[in-house]
């Protein structure tokens, strides 16, 4: 059963609005940023800009360890987002792996289509390899379309023949833009946050005329074999449940290390909408606890 605040959450948002064409890019991103910008910085948490080479964040609590530090890539379906707005999420994640976290500020559709995004995704773990870390000592996290980029990132890493982070996690993870999944195409949806069109049309800007079933837009589809541990996290109240236990399923088969938890009532990315839940709370510690692992 959900929580009481999880019921509440959804009974707030009613049911997710269905413009009759596509939706006014400018004014939503407008709308996120009202909502997010006004959020200061966790009490304890240091924010640390960073503009070349890759632009992003340095999330880092007052006592994160050394290790490993967290490569963090924001959801927004492609086309909105950033590292401001996930500050909280990021925090909670942060403090409890003990670690820092930095978010890439990867930039967006329409305006720079794929792989615009993953060659940023690219570029900052390049960055990180140089600066000294080891790769065991890299997580890659992400929520929604930024946890699907970050398993593409996982793919791109091994076409180029560069290693492998320790692991991953995932919430959310949009990892199929041909929006094939049975939940998302299942009518009524319990996910108050999102509708299949309002997936469509973030992909259709996103991938400009590419291929939506190629693994490096659309990882569902490409080759898992040799990617590190996974912890993904969904609930199912999200449009994306189908999306994450299809690529749960598939990196299982192919000889990979995952746990997926999947959470009933939950709504899409509920740590971040609903971070007081107690769904929301356990996540955030399951995460920590996996960031913690040797």
């Amino acid at each position: 059963m959900p929580s009481r605040q999880m019921d509440e959450f959804i009974a707030a948002l009613g049911a997710p609005v269905r413009p009759a064409g596509p939706p006014d890019l400018t004014a939503v991103r407008a709308a996120v940023d009202a909502r997010y910008l006004r959020l200061a910085p966790p009490p304890g948490v240091r924010i640390e800009a960073v503009e070349q080479p890759v632009r992003g964040e340095w999330v880092r609590p007052a006592r994160a360890a050394a290790r490993p530090a967290v490569l963090y890539l924001h959801g927004g379906g492609y086309v909105m987002g950033r590292p401001a707005h996930f500050r909280g999420l990021v925090a909670a994640y942060a403090e409890a792996g003990g670690c820092s976290c930095f978010i890439v500020d990867y930039r967006l559709a329409p305006e720079h289509p794929f792989p615009a995004a993953l060659g940023d995704a690219v570029s900052a773990y390049r960055k990180l390899l140089a600066a000294g870390t080891e790769p065991g000592d890299i997580v890659v996290g992400g929520d929604s379309a930024g946890a699907g980029l970050a398993v593409c990132l996982l793919l791109a890493l091994g076409h180029a023949g560069l290693p492998q982070p320790r692991g991953a996690f995932l919430l959310s993870p949009w990892t199929d833009l041909t929006l094939s999944g049975a939940s998302m195409n299942a009518e009524p949806n319990d996910d108050p946050w999102s509708s299949r069109p309002d997936f469509s049309w973030r992909a259709g800007l996103y991938l400009g005329g590419a291929d939506p079933a190629g693994p490096l837009s659309s990882p569902l589809f490409g080759d898992l074999r040799g990617l590190p541990p996974l912890h993904v996290e969904v609930g199912t109240a999200d449009r994306l449940v189908d999306d994450a236990r299809r690529l749960a399923a598939g990196a299982s088969a192919a000889g990979v290390d995952v746990r997926l938890e999947v959470t009933d009532g939950a709504v899409h990315c509920f740590p971040l909408h609903v971070p007081a839940a107690p769904e929301s709370l356990a996540a955030v510690k399951r995460i920590g606890r996996f960031l913690r692992q040797p």
